[in-house]
């Protein structure tokens, strides 16, 4: 497993966000929340909530990711597809 520099600054004041870092990179406008778990070999596990729009959707669509969202999946790991040649 991969360890990343994960930064959490607790919020300073009533209605202010906290502040979430990955590798240095601001992440928290893209997260809905963060779970934190220590394990007995106190290795601390993020799992990172991201934002998602519910709603329902019947039908074939071209599927793409900002390039923001694809550089936070990238960076945690994630393999874009191979591009369809038609």
């Amino acid at each position: 497993m991969t360890l990343r520099q994960l930064k959490i600054t607790a919020p300073t004041g009533f209605g202010r966000p906290a502040t979430v870092e990955l590798d240095g990179e601001p992440i928290g406008q893209d997260l809905r929340g963060v779970d934190l778990r220590i394990d007995a070999d106190e290795i601390v596990t993020a799992t990172l909530h991201l934002l998602h729009v519910a709603s329902e959707f019947n039908g074939q669509a071209a599927v793409t990711l900002p390039e923001e969202t694809q550089a936070l999946l990238k960076r945690l790991g994630w393999t874009p597809p191979a591009e369809d040649g038609g």
